[in-house]
């Protein structure tokens, strides 16, 4: 057994091999010996560095050392793994499942003391569970992180195809301004070159008018001269006859006898009066009987002789400064008063007492206290207009021009007209008094001025040189010098004696309104339509200097009496005061309208104004409202159901009325006069752009009220100055009166034929009634966008004569056109654009506003009227087959059906009137709502490819005896289930969103509802909407 043992153990070998210590290469290699550094020998000496070097190692270690210890020390989270019944028990704990976890528990514990469970039965719970809960909570975090990111790429999207439209957009609107800069630039040269050509006929033809208006004037002269001697002849002939004629019996007993004179035998009276002297004295005589006795009859040898030229001024000597400089404050308002009914054209004050003369468009003059304005006196004769008054130098006449063409001298002892001259062949403009009292001189709008004899009553001369209307006329104060302004924005001097223009001032741009002289006569003011004021000095001819107060015309200047102020009166509302000597402007403000006419009284302590304002004027007497019309109704383009579109305008600075009691204080002012027989009356106040409705004898008048800053002319509508300090409400409410006005520019500027156009667009319009696309609260065509396609179809094709041919063009045009590009038409004021956004499917630019869109579409909206423009370019002739009455509903087999119910306990006259306002407000809502139907989707894909409103016989609504419904045609996309159809969200937010809106804007009442359901063709009878 030992001997066993002691057996080495047998080995076992896989592969034998022998390794030997030689490599198979008999290359010699060197040994290296061991460095001395890495000897450890003790009797090696250490230097001063070696020991230093040994020392920082050590630090290293024991640094290095303290670091691993200190990180094996640190806690670390080692996730265990749950046991089985932990495990249980957590999920029970989680679910509240108390009960069965004490159940658990007690038969865990009691089979765990048994014995009965084993050791993998309570050992830890499998990793795949573990691992399978981490998976579930990964997943949903990166299912929520990948919504997230879903989203923001959606937005993503959305934001760049926007910003690639907008690019689009500005880009071809860029090439459109480009291509326009370029025409007109060829457009202007060939102007100048045109007119160019025109100059040498022109001086050819004003030297062929004057030389032709001489020899008129001479004609007339010879004429007048030759009438009188035939007149004479005939009297003479026809006394003689009655003289041969006459009974010897008639002759004895009228105290006549025979006087042989010459040849002829006359019968005498006994005062020796002849034939022709017995005629002249009755026909005076009768005359005076007649009551014709404070008319003047001319008389050629009264001439009155102009006084010498060398006399002083002796206003000159009372030359003092203004008082309303001295004062800190300048000139104040102190009186106010009402005097016309119309506008106010002149002032001028009495020479000698504080009395007012007035002149108004009411053809009326008036004398007033001043300044206490009590009526002293009323002028009627004039069957127009009276534009201008002057006092007599002693002040007991008044001399007044009128726009029917006449002068009149009125003589206040006798409370009557003296005489009348009627030679101007326009309306006059202005007069002014000689200060020697025996000559008048006027202005006219026929191109001359004429200076009038008061004694022999006849025209003495007749002042010709201005190319257009002489608005103003003066003469300098002790001087036979008349200074006369011009539209052909010129300034002229006359010798009222010889008739003959001394000096001509050039320099206005515009059209000069008025023109004064200072004190002295050396200094002429004038001002021009552009607010452009401009001070001559008479010597130089020359300008000394421009003042600025446009954009608003100047209508009149006038110098103190003492020549250091001059004030001005502007045309939007402010009299403005120039201090000759600072160069300082100040603004008198207290007109709400435009400034006609101004004047100082002799002593230059206050100024008179007048203007186109009714100060005074309340409510009961005089509603201070401007009331003009726009749309269809101003157009002429209308039908029996058109309804009338008023802009009320009140300048902001009328303290009466402002933008919350305007409604209110105006439904007061039409329920008194009852004179208007109202149908019916509604006040909305709280709409987008708040309305009145008022009905007369079944016609609808809309009122919105609009608030200018100053209430300029009518012609500056269209321009973006007028907006210039309103509100959005007001800029809202006046655009469609700024469209008209463009529209009637632009009608001007291309020279369209405005019957042709009312026409065309009357025709078009019908068309888009019957095929039922006009409607623009429901997406269709508005009125402004058909004016504006048949505005281009005008322009683009100018040369044709018949109604047909456009028609026609009209068709082919739109039914072609890509409503990608924008309709878009020049704008007749050039102003820059507005720049208000309006998203819609087609656009059609407006011409007041070049950003703004007329037409406001949806998809559904704009496919339906591309459909009718094709299916009427298709009719091969324009006859009752055109406009023949296009039948929607035939056009769907699914609808949604929107009903306004208005359900009361105690029916009255009322209920209707409610049920029509919950009704109106919510079409303005059904667009916004198909659009949201248009955009609806289902798994991500679009329910809807179609979502129309429908017209029903002309009508937006279908209406029964006590609910009123609208239909939304439907077509569905070609992949959509029916039984997927789910409208409960989105009629839910529109029933909510209504009368939220409704509640806010005091329409909804108790008791109104809106129902909106799905419905197709078979159910629709059911509703009763077609009976």
């Amino acid at each position: 057994m030992a001997a066993l043992e002691a057996e080495p153990p047998e080995r076992f070998y896989l592969e034998r091999r022998e390794i030997f210590e030689d490599t198979d290469t008999d290359f010699p290699y060197e040994e290296i010996p061991v460095d001395d550094e890495f000897k450890t020998s003790v009797e090696i000496d250490e230097d001063l560095e070696t020991a230093v070097r040994t020392i920082r190692e050590a630090e290293e270690d024991c640094k290095a050392k303290e670091q691993r210890d200190a990180e094996r020390a640190s806690a670390t989270l080692v996730e265990t793994a749950e046991v089985t019944d932990d495990f249980v028990r957590n999920f029970l704990v989680k679910m509240k499942m108390e009960k069965t976890l004490d159940c658990f528990q007690t038969e865990w514990y009691e089979n765990l003391q048994k014995g009965r469970l084993n050791m993998e039965d309570v050992g830890l719970v499998p990793d795949v569970y573990l691992k399978n809960q981490k998976l579930d909570h990964d997943l949903k975090h990166y299912r929520s992180q990948m919504e997230k990111y879903k989203e923001a790429a959606l937005q993503a999207k959305e934001t760049y195809i926007k910003l690639r439209k907008e690019r689009d957009y500005h880009r071809m609107h860029h090439k459109r301004v480009v291509q326009e800069k370029n025409k007109l630039i060829q457009d202007i040269k060939k102007l100048k070159h045109h007119y160019a050509s025109y100059e040498p006929t022109l001086k050819q033809l004003k030297s062929k008018y004057e030389s032709a208006m001489k020899e008129k004037m001479l004609t007339r002269l010879e004429r007048d001269r030759a009438v009188g001697q035939i007149q004479g002849l005939q009297s003479t002939i026809r006394t003689m006859e009655t003289c041969r004629t006459g009974s010897s019996r008639d002759q004895e007993s009228e105290g006549l006898r025979p006087v042989q004179r010459g040849s002829a035998v006359l019968m005498v009276d006994e005062k020796g009066r002849g034939p022709t002297q017995r005629s002249l004295l009755k026909e005076r005589s009768s005359a005076n009987n007649d009551g014709e006795t404070t008319q003047l009859r001319p008389d050629i040898n009264q001439r009155s002789q102009f006084p010498i030229d060398t006399r002083v001024n002796p206003l000159l000597n009372e030359v003092r400064q203004s008082a309303h400089t001295k004062r800190a404050g300048g000139l104040r308002l102190s009186h106010s008063f009402q005097g016309h009914s119309h506008a106010i054209s002149g002032v001028k004050m009495h020479p000698k007492k504080q009395i007012l003369a007035t002149a108004s468009d009411d053809s009326t003059w008036k004398l007033f206290t001043v300044p206490g304005g009590e009526l002293i006196m009323t002028g009627e004769g004039h069957q127009d207009w009276v534009s201008d008054c002057d006092f007599h130098p002693d002040g007991t006449k008044l001399v007044t021009g009128s726009g029917d063409t006449t002068v009149k001298i009125w003589d206040f002892t006798k409370g009557s007209c003296m005489h009348t001259f009627m030679e101007h062949k326009h309306a006059v403009w202005g007069t002014t008094w000689h200060s020697c009292g025996d000559f008048i001189a006027t202005c006219s709008m026929d191109n001359t001025s004429k200076i009038w004899d008061i004694n022999s009553l006849e025209c003495r001369h007749t002042l010709r040189g201005h190319a257009d209307s002489v608005n103003s006329i003066e003469f300098l104060a002790y001087s036979n010098t008349l200074l006369t302004a011009s539209a052909d924005k010129t300034i002229s001097l006359w010798d009222a004696r010889t008739a003959i223009c001394a000096q001509t001032f050039y320099g206005h741009m515009h059209s000069v309104n008025s023109a004064c002289f200072n004190l002295k006569g050396d200094t002429v003011a004038s001002c021009d339509s552009y607010g452009v004021v401009k001070l001559w000095d008479v010597r130089a001819v020359a300008p000394m200097l421009t003042i600025d107060v446009g954009p608003h015309p100047s209508n009149k200047v006038q110098f103190d009496p003492s020549s250091s102020v001059l004030a001005i009166a502007c045309n939007d509302s402010i009299v403005r005061i120039y201090e000759v000597a600072t160069g300082k402007i100040s603004e008198l403000i207290g007109h709400t309208d435009a400034v006609q006419c101004l004047t100082f009284d002799r002593a230059g302590e206050f100024l008179v104004t007048g203007g186109s304002d009714l100060n005074g004027y309340g409510i009961e007497d005089l509603f201070p409202v401007r009331l003009e019309c726009f749309g269809s109704f101003a157009l002429k383009i209308c039908t029996k159901d058109t309804d009338v579109d008023l802009a009320a305008i009140v300048p902001q600075g009328l303290d009466k009325l402002n933008d919350d009691n305007f409604f209110d204080e105006f439904a007061d002012y039409l329920k008194i006069h009852e004179t208007l027989l109202l149908d019916d009356f509604r006040v909305v106040k709280k709409a987008r752009v708040p309305i009145i409705k008022l009905w007369i004898e079944g016609i609808e008048i809309d009122i919105t009220l609009v608030r200018p800053s100053n209430d300029v002319l009518y012609k500056d509508l269209g321009s973006r100055k007028y907006i210039t300090g309103m509100n959005e409400t007001s800029i809202k409410s006046i655009s469609g009166l700024r469209d008209l006005n463009c529209i009637m520019k632009f009608l001007e500027a291309n020279d369209i034929n405005k019957k042709m156009f009312i026409n065309f667009n009357a025709t078009i319009k019908f068309w888009a009634i019957k095929k039922g696309v006009y409607s623009t609260v429901l997406g269709f065509f508005s009125g402004a966008s058909l004016i504006l396609m048949v505005l281009f179809v005008l322009k683009e094709n100018n040369t044709v004569t018949d109604l047909k041919t456009y028609i026609q063009l009209f068709f082919s045009t739109f039914a072609k056109w890509n409503w990608k590009i924008p309709l878009t038409l020049e704008n007749p004021y050039n102003d820059p654009p507005d720049f208000i956004k309006n998203f819609s499917e087609m656009i059609i630019h407006t011409l007041s506003s070049p950003r703004k869109n007329s037409i406001n579409s949806s998809k559904s909206s704009s496919a339906a009227i591309r459909k009718v423009l094709s299916e009427s370019h298709q009719t091969s002739e324009i006859d009752e087959g055109l406009f023949e009455k296009k039948n929607w509903i035939d056009e769907y087999n699914h609808f949604i059906t929107i009903t306004a119910i208005f359900e009361t306990k105690h029916p009255d006259d009322k209920t209707t009137k409610h049920l029509d306002d919950w009704a109106g407000f919510i079409r303005s809502r059904i667009l916004r709502f198909s659009i949201e139907l248009e955009n609806m989707k289902y798994d991500d894909k679009e329910i809807f490819s179609i979502v129309q409103p429908i017209l029903n016989n002309d009508r937006e609504m279908f209406i029964t005896s006590d609910s009123r419904v609208w239909l939304l045609g439907l077509e569905f996309t070609c992949n959509f289930q029916m039984n997927h159809l789910n409208l409960s969200q989105p009629t839910r937010a529109f029933t909510c969103e209504l009368k939220q809106l409704a509640t806010e804007r005091e329409i909804y009442k108790s008791g109104m509802k809106v129902k909106v359901g799905y419905s197709n063709r078979n159910k629709l009878n059911s509703l009763g909407i077609f009976e």
